[in-house]
């Protein structure tokens, strides 16, 4: 079978522009603080002012954690084929993985992105302005295998599995009401 691109992500800017800008005026407002509470007073002495250091540091670590989410989901891209789930997930770790192994796909509403379960683990592709379009399209793909495999584990017939149960019986694993009571069940009498 050819492979086929159904789906690429388009990379929603408008959110990684606000995280970037977070971590920026993080930056600005802790630095300020910090140097505010260094500054000269009264003769010219120093003297650490904690009202300002402490609201300066936790500036500086709300700025390195924005930064840190920033590089995490700047760089994911997803392509869904109709073999293949392929792209760059969180960190911008490299992803490949093969349609029949995908067991699950779900939504991550807060970062607009998609979660793809496999026998690997759950793998995380976010920041997109078509996630609803890739879930969907993945879950098509997920319905269209199990409706492929869904003949191979049919039911066995009426008549077929009447016959199991003669085969039991004969075989003297299971007695002549036994035999009896389950044609009835299974006949519907």
């Amino acid at each position: 079978m050819k492979e086929k691109i159904l789906i690429k992500s388009n990379y929603k800017k408008n959110i990684a522009n606000g995280i970037l800008l977070v971590f920026l005026f993080s930056l600005l407002v802790g630095i300020f603080l910090i140097a505010r509470s260094q500054r000269p007073r009264y003769n010219g002495y120093h003297y650490s002012d904690p009202d300002f250091l402490i609201p300066g540091i936790i500036c500086l670590v709300l700025s390195t954690s924005a930064l840190v989410v920033y590089i995490a989901v700047s760089n994911s891209e997803i392509v869904v084929s109709n073999l293949r789930v392929s792209g760059r997930a969180i960190f911008g770790r490299q992803v490949d993985i093969p349609i029949d192994s995908i067991s699950a796909v779900g939504i991550i509403s807060f970062l607009k992105g998609v979660s793809v379960s496999s026998s690997s683990g759950i793998i995380r592709f976010v920041l997109f302005e078509n996630a609803t379009e890739i879930f969907n399209t993945i879950s098509e793909l997920l319905q269209n295998r199990q409706q492929q495999q869904a003949p191979a584990n049919s039911i066995p017939s009426t008549s077929e599995e009447l016959k199991q149960f003669k085969e039991l019986l004969d075989s003297g694993i299971i007695t002549q009401e036994e035999y009896d009571a389950k044609k009835k069940q299974i006949l519907g009498l």
